[in-house]
């Protein structure tokens, strides 16, 4: 007799959810402060795992931004937990005052999968995020497996 467990859900389907993350700046020109960016993510099946894609938007008193990401996420599953690891490109578009900078790299970033239901994850996370100045990313969301 084989005890299924709720970590054995599959990485490789099609998913659709919204993240939140605190971007948590060093060293960019007016970019003095932690921003939250919200907004959709998309999870494409591919090779086994899943191809990412993020838009988010945030702002602060006098700083706005938007943040685009195309990553790949590998999920690693234990009988007990659910963890990953992604890295890909990131882009960042942020404007101080009305001065806009652009800001293209890369990302790795590791986290944690918990399963609500068979359809159902929540995740937190943290990403390094390497372009001109470093930069870290705290967040978390849920996203449904379609």
């Amino acid at each position: 007799m084989k005890c299924e467990t709720s970590t054995d859900a599959p990485s490789d389907v099609w998913a659709l959810g919204f993240e939140l993350n605190s971007l948590i700046p060093t060293r960019l020109p007016g970019f003095d402060q932690s921003v939250l960016a919200y907004g959709p993510v998309l999870g494409v099946p591919l090779w086994g795992n899943s191809l990412v894609v993020h838009v988010g938007y945030g702002g602060e008193k006098n700083i706005l931004l938007l943040v685009s990401e195309v990553g790949y996420r590998l999920v690693m599953a234990s009988p007990f937990l659910r963890a990953y690891a992604t890295a890909g490109a990131h882009f960042l578009r942020y404007s101080v005052n009305s001065a806009s900078q652009n800001l293209f790299g890369g990302f790795l970033g590791l986290g944690f999968l918990f399963p609500m239901s068979e359809r159902f994850e929540i995740k937190i996370g943290m990403k390094a995020i390497q372009q001109s100045e470093p930069m870290l990313s705290f967040g978390g969301g849920f996203h449904v497996r379609l």
